[in-house]
């Protein structure tokens, strides 16, 4: 906000003070709907969009956004992905979308589902194949997040697509038996496997 820590908390005071906006039992702030459309109308561009980005850039000891910022405000992970977008960065939503330390801190803290919305980002045909395979695993990831350099190398491993190769390749550190040939269901004609359900099943709710 380019504001120091007591102005931003003036500020904050003002608007729950004319239910303006409304703050959460772990202190996350929501605006209303309507003053949120009302904001993004007169305020929102790829520059502001550039600068949070870069201001979290500023807080990963690395300097990389795949590491993350030292300290989780649980927004940075959520949210990071739909303003590199916003600024502009199609580039850098790829390559943090095809990097391994990215996909599986954020399979970590957020699970499978999250994982494969942040994929939606882009439309890059790898970021695709991902997703559809983060779905066809999520079943097991959501169970054991360790398990996805195995899960997307024994699913992908003989995909023609450069970069699900470059990332085939740079996951075969972090494996401790490598497949010799694709071992598990790729992604096609299955999306998604359902289980939990006791005897026949005779309808099902899908909602998108």
């Amino acid at each position: 906000w380019q504001t120091t820590n007591y102005e931003a908390q003036d500020i904050v005071g003002t608007w729950l003070n004319l239910s303006l906006a409304e703050m959460s039992g772990d202190n996350r702030l929501t605006l209303h709907d309507l003053q949120l459309d009302y904001i993004k109308l007169k305020r929102e561009s790829p520059a502001l969009h550039g600068k949070l980005v870069d201001a979290y850039r500023a807080a990963c000891p690395t300097g990389e956004l795949a590491s993350g910022p030292s300290s989780d405000d649980g927004y940075f992970w959520a949210r990071i992905l739909y303003h590199l977008q916003r600024a502009g960065r199609d580039a850098e939503v790829e390559s943090l979308l095809m990097n391994p330390d990215w996909l599986q801190r954020k399979l970590e803290r957020l699970g499978p589902v999250a994982l494969a919305a942040d994929l939606g980002y882009s439309p890059a045909p790898g970021c695709a194949i991902l997703r559809r395979t983060v779905n066809l695993a999520s079943q097991v990831l959501s169970r054991d997040p360790a398990q996805l350099p195995f899960q997307l190398c024994s699913r992908l491993l003989d995909q023609p697509n450069s970069e699900i190769r470059r990332l085939v390749h740079n996951l075969k550190p972090r494996i401790r038996l490598w497949p010799l040939r694709r071992s598990l269901d790729a992604p096609g004609a299955v999306e998604r496997r359902l289980r939990g359900h006791v005897g026949r099943i005779r309808s099902m709710a899908v909602s998108v």
